[in-house]
């Protein structure tokens, strides 16, 4: 039984990331800056535009990664 829940858990999980991604319709543009050490918590400076960076619209959004190709810096 426990088996089974958390497998339908990564199931669901996988495809509600592949599905938010989709919805779009156009590729998400790629982050522009490095995605490691300080830069690792996306959500601590676009969640409110903290110095100068967008600021997102999709909350919800765990992962930007999975959704927003990394930087070729990186």
């Amino acid at each position: 039984m426990v088996k089974t829940s958390l497998l339908l858990i990564l199931v669901l999980s996988v495809f509600l990331t592949v599905s938010g991604c989709a919805l779009t319709g156009a590729s998400p543009p790629p982050v522009t800056h490095a995605t490691s050490g300080a830069f690792q918590d996306c959500r601590g400076c676009h969640e409110k535009g903290t110095e100068g960076a967008p600021k997102t619209d999709h909350a919800l959004k765990d992962d930007c990664l999975s959704c927003h190709p990394a930087s070729p810096q990186e």
